[in-house]
């Protein structure tokens, strides 16, 4: 960062250097021990961080919110009035992200505010049968649009899982969606749902997103390259099964590539049963203690097929398996989507991960992360 002259020298020598740099750079250098601030140009790696209500996701998000590009809160769920007409709730209702914070945290950091909406599983079905209509989807596009002007966002992050129409019902939403946004000049990102399943040959019946035309219409295209198992069987993006998927993404977005985020886990998994869920994050692994309850690990080992370190985990008398991420694992990640052409990520989700990934994330963004990455736990 560049800085007048009369706001950094002090003293003879001082003066002499701020001339100096004046003449080569056009000001005077910062000096070390200065406020970490957002570069004025864009990150050639942008990074989408979804964040959840509660201080320890608040507080990654403020702490982070210089190397995150478009900040993502979970805002709004949908659900449906008697009429069958759509509505927006609190994505949590009993722990709602503070709208008023994350503006203010966004707009200081420079950072789009794009928020999540999101419609899962059962409302994913239901929602599924008015995409078919063109009234209905009407009716559902204002409702968000009144969401990004009562709450000042720079536009919405549409994430819709589960759905069972046809992938050109879908499509046509988000296209009369994004015309809508773009002529009052906001956002529009969504989420997509890993393309490949568990099929080798990337052939997945049923899967409502077009992939080529989504990415025609929206700002920001996340994928999803997690969940392999949720129930914690095995671990939750391996290697081979994130590849495929990006290269099945990679052949149908074409020229549209730079708007793809590819999704990276900030969590792990435990075997079913042991757990009230099966997700966990690494402050809970590192403290020895995932919901409460305390646990011990044995025969740990990273697993490079997997991404992710494995372990036996002990708790309250019952064994099972825990996989779980880390700075190191992300790296890893990060290095294989670059192998296949993509430069942006998107985290899910932000609270209880290993801190030192945001270094990680800040040393590929000023391109060193084949340097030794340094960071203080």
């Amino acid at each position: 960062m560049v800085l007048p002259c009369s706001t950094r020298s002090r003293g003879q020598l001082a003066a002499l250097l701020c001339i100096m740099a004046t003449a080569l750079l056009g000001g005077c250098p910062a000096t070390s021990g200065t406020k970490r601030e957002r570069s004025k140009r864009p990150h050639v790696h942008a990074v989408v961080a979804w964040s959840i209500g509660g201080a320890q996701s608040h507080s990654a998000y403020k702490d982070n919110i210089d190397a995150i590009t478009v900040a993502s809160p979970a805002y709004y769920r949908v659900t449906f009035g008697q009429a069958g007409d759509t509505a927006l709730v609190d994505w949590d209702v009993t722990n709602p992200v503070d709208r008023d914070q994350a503006r203010e945290v966004a707009r200081a950091g420079g950072a789009k505010l794009v928020p999540l909406v999101a419609c899962l599983d059962s409302c994913a079905r239901r929602i599924s049968t008015l995409l078919a209509k063109p009234e209905a989807r009407k009716k559902h596009i204002a409702v968000l649009l009144d969401a990004i002007k009562r709450d000042k966002t720079d536009g919405i992050f549409v994430d819709y899982e589960g759905l069972n129409c046809a992938a050109k019902d879908f499509t046509a939403l988000i296209q009369e969606l994004s015309a809508a946004l773009r002529a009052d000049n906001k956002k529009l990102g969504i989420a997509i749902t890993e393309p490949c399943g568990v099929d080798p040959s990337c052939k997945r019946p049923g899967y409502p997103f077009d992939i080529a035309a989504l990415a025609s219409s929206v700002d920001y295209l996340a994928v999803m390259e997690y969940d392999y198992a949720i129930d914690g069987s095995d671990a939750v993006a391996p290697r081979d099964w994130v590849r495929r998927g990006l290269l099945r993404v990679k052949r149908e977005v074409g020229g549209n590539i730079d708007k793809v985020f590819v999704g990276v886990p900030f969590y792990g998994r435990i075997t079913r049963g042991l757990t009230s869920d099966t997700g966990v994050v690494w402050s809970e692994i590192h403290a020895r203690k995932i919901q409460g309850k305390p646990i011990t690990l044995s025969d740990k080992s990273y697993v490079a097929s997997k991404l992710s370190y494995k372990a036996t985990v002990e708790v309250g008398g019952s064994r099972g398996k825990l996989y779980w991420d880390d700075h190191a694992t992300l790296a890893s990640r990060i290095r294989l989507l670059e192998s296949v052409g993509m430069r942006h990520i998107a985290v899910w989700r932000l609270g209880g991960e290993d801190p030192c990934a945001w270094s990680v994330i800040r040393a590929w963004q000023a391109k060193r992360l084949d340097a030794e990455v340094k960071c203080q736990r």
